[in-house]
């Protein structure tokens, strides 16, 4: 499964290449930039606290009362993140794009950023409740969906703003499995009981070091692109086109590196 998942990828991202240009494949990967910066930065690092906490509040039987707070607070930071969004369009647009006119694609930025995030809090949270088929499932049809759809709409518009849609639609037709999962096995275990005493002094401080671990990573993985963007010589478009070259560069060797790194995981 995950071989063919990274089959599906990797020839996605050659189709794209080849219906994109350099400029507007430069685009849609600062905009996946975006959303691995964004994602856990609008939860608060919450999620990341599944592995460790899910199964002591399940035995506990108060997973229920531990989830809804975390969605609470994890919902307040999309819905802050989205509004500044919405009153900056431009300020992000230059961000994220180099370019105040792409605050055009802002409404599809925040959908599809809300679809990434809520896709990711169900999948970090079958994670912790070892449904490990169910991840994998909800990894697949993520994949395959958005590279059905993607390709489809790259055909029809030969824009790379259609990878907006597409991305959402794929996150939630992908999280399906995961929902009927939680509802058919774990839905006694995810009603509302009574509050879970002293759960945030304890997860606060775990969800604040692995927030900072993941900024700290996922900046590591987008600065190069930002730097390119802002600091290459010309306009906007000038960056962008650099951009999208250094995105077909990387997909051999990204390749390369899931291979090792998924027969790493074999051996081990």
């Amino acid at each position: 499964g995950n071989v063919l998942q990274a089959m599906v990828g990797v020839l996605r991202n050659l189709r794209f290449c080849r219906f994109l240009g350099n400029g507007e494949l430069g685009q849609w990967a600062l905009a996946n930039s975006f959303f691995v910066l964004a994602a856990p930065l609008a939860v608060l690092g919450l999620p990341g606290s599944f592995g460790k906490f899910v199964e002591i509040y399940r035995r506990q039987g108060v997973l229920g009362s531990y989830l809804r707070s975390l969605s609470l607070i994890s919902g307040c930071g999309l819905i802050a993140l989205s509004m500044a969004m919405c009153l900056t369009p431009r300020s992000f647009a230059w961000l994220v794009f180099n370019d105040v006119e792409a605050a055009r694609h802002i409404g599809w930025l925040i959908s599809t950023l809300a679809a990434v995030t809520i896709f990711n809090f169900v999948n970090e949270l079958m994670s912790a409740l070892r449904q490990v088929r169910v991840v994998s499932a909800m990894q697949f049809i993520n994949s395959v969906a958005f590279a059905l759809l993607g390709m489809l709409g790259l055909m029809w518009t030969q824009s790379w703003s259609v990878l907006l849609p597409s991305y959402t639609v794929a996150c939630l037709l992908a999280l399906v499995p995961g929902l009927w999962i939680l509802r058919q096995s774990h839905g006694q275990e995810l009603r509302i009981s009574a509050p879970v005493v002293g759960m945030w002094a304890r997860v606060v401080p775990f969800a604040i070091t692995l927030w900072c671990m993941n900024l700290l990573t996922n900046m590591f993985d987008v600065c190069d692109r930002g730097l390119l963007l802002h600091l290459t010589p010309g306009d906007a478009a000038t960056g962008q086109a650099v951009i999208g070259q250094y995105h077909c560069g990387r997909i051999i060797p990204n390749l390369l590196i899931s291979v090792a790194a998924l027969l790493s995981g074999i051996l081990l």
